[in-house]
């Protein structure tokens, strides 16, 4: 709602990071950076990053996460 009293609304069909408008690699590793930099550090969100990328051909997670609980 503005402060003169009209209200705004916007439909966005699909959103970004929806099936139909997946993110691209740049943005996705982005945004993990973005929510996880600040809580374990930019090496572990690296980390992280890696062990993503690799997730199809892990034999298990459990290096993930183990990175996951860490706390900076």
């Amino acid at each position: 709602k503005l402060t003169a009293g009209p209200e705004l609304a916007v439909f966005i069909e699909h959103a970004a990071g929806s099936p139909e408008h997946p993110l691209t690699a740049g943005q996705l590793a982005a945004k993990l950076s973005g929510l996880v930099s600040g809580r374990l550090g930019d090496s572990t969100a690296q980390e992280i990053r890696e062990e993503v990328d690799r997730l199809e051909t892990l034999a298990d997670v459990t290096t993930l996460l183990r990175l996951c609980r860490r706390v900076a």
